[in-house]
């Protein structure tokens, strides 16, 4: 979840809409799991991977208020360390959705964001990108 300053103005929106999509999935044993990364100038885990709705939707209610510079990169770094931590299961697909509104704005600009993203890849990570507002579509594909 980018939490950067240019969010402030939508962060209940992004909030909201992260709720209506975990509403979506069957969250259990041996299905799907979320695990939940909030990310400015730097990310921070706000849940491990877990099979429970009501630790992810708590997750979701406890993002920090938007500020700072918007370093998608670091989101996907910690992203792929959650999804490679605690909970996972090998053999289990993994799914990254990434929702920004922007260009990474901190040091290596988008290049470090693009080659965060390989790294995740590669690591076999589906990564899916969902930008809102200004965001640079170069960046997100």
């Amino acid at each position: 979840l980018d939490k950067s300053l240019s969010v402030f103005y939508a962060q209940p929106q992004i909030q909201s809409f992260s709720r209506e999509l975990i509403a979506q999935f069957k969250l259990g044993a041996g299905t799907t799991q979320v695990g939940l990364v909030e990310f400015d100038t730097e990310a921070n885990v706000l849940t491990e991977l877990t099979d429970s709705t009501q630790v992810v939707e708590a997750a979701i209610d406890s993002a920090s208020e938007a500020s700072g510079k918007t370093s998608i990169s670091e989101g996907l770094r910690l992203g792929l360390q959650v999804a490679q931590g605690t909970g996972s299961r090998a053999g289990a697909m993994k799914v990254m959705l990434l929702l920004t509104d922007g260009k990474q704005t901190t040091v290596g600009g988008d290049a470090t964001a693009i080659e965060q993203a390989t790294v995740n890849k590669l690591a076999g990570v589906t990564l899916v990108a969902v930008g809102f507002g200004s965001a640079d579509p170069l960046t997100l594909d």
